[in-house]
């Protein structure tokens, strides 16, 4: 196995394959003190990974909230004593207590990870019965932090087995799928998972269930586990099944486990690594004048750079000169009014309570003000970020479309050109919901009215001063709607513009894999053909 894992490592070098060489690595750095089988858990943020977790080991270890929460990688296995271990990028590992984990493993007491923490793993009594399993919590793919989904994605060569997490209100969508496509080819034991299925009715269930194994055949030629999940109703018959078809068999079997999982990744490297080599040999023979021949048939008008840019640039633009205009429809026009009925409404109500001098009335009414357009404004928000996560994800799967067909047709054209073509990699484009907008208020008096409180006689002036608090209100509720929207049009265009960058990125990338192996210096058939002959002769199992 050693030998078989260094000869793919010396092609990679040879050749100068990058990627291969990376992945080949990862796969001999990836030992630790554990000697059992990773169960990592990944899905789209607040698909519910943290809560699942918690509810298997009956124990709220993982803190868990309306917004994004999870920033590090968290890892749960047995121990006799219960404690938490934080390693940080340093290498530095010390002692916490797990009441301590928030303020290391979550976005609000870790922000971007300034702490600089690498991993926390946390020992429990609690997985006594799965002693040889151990859960791996990642960062939701999609958040509104955009390292978060690094965080995730830098984990993927390090897949074990793999729970994916998809809301059963939403299952299968065009991102869930790339996620399924990218664990499955680091894993051969992937299972699915439907969150909070107690919102769906039992036969409405059913019919997601059946929806999502005809998915998962027609896209990746396979059936998987799927189990409906919640932490609501049924919930101990729901961890039952979970325990009975996926935890105690791999807790069992977790020797054999881990072989099929190593074996599976060294197959996906050999696969690489033999269509990388069997392009080689394709042009090796060939002249230079020959190969750059061959390069313009490969990359034709439609693969060249300039081409491509210009086309990205294009469908950047087409939905960034939309997101404003979109939005102030969707929320301008739709809450101006309710908003500030709403506000006018509630500040009838809390008006009376105001007792006391204009400065004491002038204070009671700014805060409450700030107080109650935050309120108001949280509803909004919430009720407006599907459609606002929406936007980000048209754009999204826009991009990744295209790159889907520019990877597509390069290979098609690797395949008229040479008889040969790119083992298939997965491009995942991960899109960037809304963060949570700031909240702005007014004072009371533009000027300075309410310091000479002393000369106002309250009494007689209260009802005026009530008229113009409240024709203040409107103004404030437009105002703040106005905030809302640009706040969130400056997050969908800024996840819009990383989106384009990545594309540009990864085609990139594709253009420079396929120029190097074109103007590849070595150019010995015998020396490829015996590398090829070795790959595909060797034995792979452990």
């Amino acid at each position: 196995m050693a030998d078989f894992l260094d000869t793919l490592a010396h092609v990679a070098q040879h050749f100068s394959y990058e990627n291969i060489r990376r992945e080949i690595e990862e796969l001999r750095n990836n030992n630790d003190d554990f000697q059992g089988v990773d169960i990592v858990v990944v899905g789209q943020f607040k698909a519910g990974k943290s809560s699942l977790i918690n509810s298997l080991l009956q124990r709220s270890f993982l803190p868990v909230g309306v917004l994004p929460v999870t920033a590090i990688i968290t890892r749960i296995r047995y121990g006799s004593v219960e404690k938490a271990m934080v390693t940080t990028l340093s290498g530095k590992i010390f002692e916490i207590t797990i009441k301590e984990l928030p303020y290391y493993i979550t976005e609000k007491e870790n922000p971007k990870n300034k702490k600089e923490v690498w991993i926390v793993d946390i020992f429990t009594p609690a997985m006594s019965q799965f002693a040889n399993i151990r859960f791996i919590d990642t960062p939701g793919l999609g958040s509104a932090f955009q390292h978060n989904t690094e965080v995730t994605q830098n984990w993927y060569s390090r897949i074990g087995s793999a729970i994916v997490v998809m809301n059963t209100t939403q299952a299968c969508s065009e991102n869930d799928c790339e996620l399924i496509s990218t664990t499955l080819e680091y894993s051969p034991l992937v299972y699915l998972l439907l969150s909070k299925a107690d919102l769906t009715k039992k036969e409405d269930l059913s019919e997601v269930v059946g929806f999502v194994r005809n998915k998962c055949k027609e896209y990746f030629g396979k059936e998987l586990g799927i189990f409906p999940y919640s932490i609501e109703k049924e919930a101990d018959q729901r961890r039952e099944t979970l325990q009975k078809e996926i935890l105690l068999p791999l807790n069992k079997n977790h020797t054999d486990a881990k072989r099929s999982i190593y074996n599976h990744k060294l197959s996906h490297l050999k696969a690489l690594t033999l269509s990388y080599l069997n392009i080689s040999l394709s042009v090796c023979e060939k002249e230079q004048s020959e190969r750059n021949s061959l390069k313009n048939k490969i990359i034709d008008e439609q693969l060249r750079l300039d081409y491509v840019q210009r086309e990205l640039r294009l469908i950047a633009r087409s939905y960034l000169e939309k997101t404003r205009e979109t939005l102030e429809i969707a929320v301008i026009e739709k809450y101006k009014k309710t908003l500030s009925e709403a506000m006018i409404d509630d500040f009838e109500t809390h008006f009376e309570t105001w007792k006391g001098n204009l400065n004491r009335v002038s204070r009671h009414y700014e805060k409450w003000l700030k107080k109650s357009t935050a309120s108001h404004l949280r509803k909004i928000e919430t009720e407006t970020r599907p459609f606002a996560n929406e936007l980000s994800s048209k754009a999204g799967n826009h991009f990744a479309n295209y790159c889907t067909s520019f990877r597509d047709r390069l290979n098609q054209n690797l395949e008229k050109v040479l008889g040969v073509s790119m083992a298939e990699d997965e491009f995942v484009m991960e899109v960037q919901p809304v963060e949570k907008p700031d909240i702005m208020t007014s004072w009371a008096f533009e000027s300075h009215l309410d310091l000479l409180w002393f000369l106002i006689p309250m009494v007689l002036l209260r009802n005026y001063f009530k008229n113009h608090f409240k024709r203040q209100l409107p103004s404030e509720a437009e105002k703040n709607l106005y905030r809302l929207t640009a706040q969130l049009t400056k997050n969908i265009n800024r996840s819009i513009e990383e989106a384009h960058v990545k594309s540009l990125q990864y085609i990139t990338g594709q253009l420079h894999s396929i120029e190097h192996l074109l103007s590849e210096k070595n150019n010995d058939k015998e020396e490829i053909m015996q590398f090829i002959e070795k790959i595909e002769g060797a034995s792979m199992q452990k």
